[in-house]
């Protein structure tokens, strides 16, 4: 239905004229129907059909380029929608969906070329400014988004995508309370979206507002990526937080490599409160994370024996248990420790450099960059001003993805890479925590590298983007979470310059790095 549609930014396809014989004109129906009801393979199969007898039918290629759009195949969206628009450039519903698609593949530029023209066709329609606000919003043109919201505010002034699309657009430009206020308008018209609830909850943790933001992180349990939890025990219940279990509470961890890190730290207080822990994490961590004290075992998901914990828990839910406070954060370091063995290795690796060794990281997931935290990685020529320092020797701690960079700066002989030995096995970042063990600082982005490096206790400056992600608050240049991290903030979006150059003047300094 149409709130479906709305929902997921597309222009619901309706019904239209269709040219052919009768055969033609109900397959069309009856492939309108299966994407109208979902059954989006089911309408592909049937464009497909009618195009492999005509391949020029405009409604099989606007439905079957509709019908990847909606089953998450935009890619594969993108050359449907440009044969069906050479027939009819100026059809306002596609470029609309034509532009949705080119934003989903990271085409943002693109996007806004090919929105702006539908908004042209359609100014009374709220949903495509809304659309258009989206790819403004991913290309940082943040006062246009905010203003094409206000603009379909004013034709539908209870279009919940309206106000919660203008709510991201104030969030990135740093004016939380507007954006929270946003936010609620939005939910009090859509109750049920997950997404709205989740970046009511960013938006609030950014604010400091703990209390709040914690409980709006619970709508996480909405999506459906939390309908089933690995290797859990079928008949296994969850704690209710109150009464301790009668034997170990089994820790779940969720999210990305770097949220694992920074709440396993809770283990402690459990501990401390009388109660057993238990972590199940990804296999590649279990050795990393056994380094802890935090716990009294470590398991890999989906190996949890018969009667090994009595209840779980999410670790992503215990600041809300512990009521978690700016001033209560337990930030005790270090809770990770490297292997000695791997200690030993790589300082027969690093040799007897004197220099001030500093590991450097600057990318991070690049599925992130596009569907959340856009901004956050740097691009390695930034670090530039630290190469070009006398008596500092970066060392690489930069895995897979960005690495291809190293080939395109002019300092890359500056730079030492312990590839491809670095955590080549089947643990995850044991090397690269014996590396920072040995390193005098640690510069990265916001990546695990940082929390890594925060919880081994070792020196970490962390360059972030104007308005980072909510963990690291504003306008602050230490760390909550971190009492040996740095933050190093843009100025302004996309001013990584001033960043690395205010990183350089105190390396130059002297005083603000010491050997530990």
């Amino acid at each position: 239905d149409q709130s479906t549609w709305r929902e997921h930014g597309y222009s619901m396809i309706r019904q239209t004229p269709t040219r052919g014989d009768n055969q033609h004109r109900e397959a069309v129906a009856r492939a309108l129907t299966s994407l109208n009801s979902g059954r989006f393979a089911e309408a592909i199969g049937l464009c497909d059909d009618l195009l492999a007898a005509d391949p020029t039918s405009f409604e099989a290629l606007r439905l079957g380029a509709s019908a990847r759009l909606l089953a998450g195949r935009p890619s594969d969206a993108v050359p449907l929608f440009e044969r069906a628009l050479a027939q009819k450039p100026d059809d306002a519903e596609l470029l609309s969906n034509f532009g949705v698609a080119l934003q989903d593949c990271g085409a943002a530029q693109r996007a806004v070329v090919q929105l702006r023209k539908a908004a042209e066709h359609r100014a009374e329609c709220p949903d495509t400014l809304v659309n258009l606000a989206c790819a403004l919003r991913q290309c940082g043109e943040l006062e246009e988004a905010a203003a094409a919201c206000e603009r379909a505010l004013t034709l539908d002034p209870r279009h919940a995508g309206a106000h919660y699309n203008r709510g991201n657009a104030l969030c990135d430009a740093g004016r939380l309370a507007q954006a929270i206020a946003c936010y609620e308008r939005a939910l009090a018209l859509a109750p049920r979206r997950q997404d709205i609830l989740g970046s009511l909850s960013n938006a609030l943790l950014l604010s400091g507002d703990f209390r709040r933001g914690w409980q709006a992180n619970e709508a996480r349990f909405r999506r459906s990526a939390y309908r089933g939890w690995p290797g859990l025990p079928p008949t296994m219940a969850r704690w209710d937080g109150g009464r301790p279990p009668e034997g170990a509470l089994l820790l779940v961890t969720e999210q990305g490599l770097g949220d694992a890190i920074q709440f396993m730290r809770y283990g402690r207080l459990l501990r401390q409160s009388g109660i057993r822990p238990i972590l199940q994490c990804d296999r590649r961590t279990v050795r990393l994370f056994s380094s802890s004290d935090c716990f009294a075992a470590v398991v890999p998901f989906g190996s949890v024996p018969a009667g090994m914990a009595a209840q779980w828990y999410p670790l992503l839910s215990l600041p809300l248990l512990f009521g978690t406070e700016q001033l209560t954060i337990p930030s005790g370091v270090p809770y990770l420790h490297a292997d000695a063995e791997l200690i030993a290795r790589w300082s027969a690796f690093l040799g007897r450099d004197r220099s001030l060794k500093v590991g450097i990281a600057w990318q991070g997931n690049p599925r992130t960059e596009i569907h959340h935290l856009r901004g956050r990685s740097v691009p390695l020529r930034e670090f530039a001003p630290l190469a070009r320092i006398p008596g500092i020797r970066l060392y690489c701690l930069q895995k897979g993805a960005g690495l291809e960079q190293l080939d395109s700066v002019p300092f890359k002989s500056d730079i030492v890479v312990p590839q491809p030995e670095i955590d080549a096995g089947p643990d995850a970042f044991m090397d690269t925590a014996a590396l920072i063990a040995q390193m005098d600082l640690v510069i990265t982005s916001d990546t695990a590298i940082a929390h890594l490096a925060g919880a081994l206790g070792r020196r970490v400056w962390v360059a972030l983007q104007h308005v980072p992600d909510w963990r690291w608050l504003l306008d602050r240049s230490d760390s909550a979470w971190y009492p040996t991290m740095r933050l190093f903030r843009q100025p302004r979006p996309g001013a990584w310059s001033a960043v690395f150059e205010a990183m350089a003047r105190e390396l130059r300094d002297g005083t603000h790095v010491r050997r530990q």
